[in-house]
């Protein structure tokens, strides 16, 4: 699994918490590197922050639906208005996980065992 962040402590707690479900995760903290990762590590599930600094994580979705494997890309984000689950939903993502996203919706979604988190 991987978790891309632009906030350091959140990014070290929500990989904590990863962990502790049974997950092998990387942790990112920008979109630029998410993808260099995800392409060496090829994780199942990307938990992906849609704003996380230079790209959007609308930009990095869509380049990791370029990858040659299967990925299920969740958004987690702060912005938990109707308007940003709708345009989430409707673009590249699997998943809307509102900040904080809880454990049980986490393991939910991240039944396999590995994952990256860009946040």
């Amino acid at each position: 699994m991987e978790i891309v962040d632009h906030e350091p402590d959140q990014l070290r707690a929500l990989g904590m918490v990863v962990e502790l479900l049974g997950q092998e995760t990387q942790l990112c903290l920008h979109g630029e590197e998410c993808v260099d990762i995800a392409e060496s590590f090829r994780p199942h599930l990307v938990l992906l922050d849609i704003t996380i600094g230079c790209k959007t994580g609308f930009e990095v979705a869509r380049e990791l639906r370029r990858l040659p494997f299967l990925l299920i890309i969740p958004a987690v984000t702060g912005c938990t208005g109707e308007d940003w689950r709708e345009k989430c939903l409707s673009t590249r993502f699997d998943y809307f996980l509102p900040k904080p996203a809880s454990s049980g919706r986490l393991k939910r979604c991240s039944m396999r065992q590995r994952a990256v988190f860009v946040l």
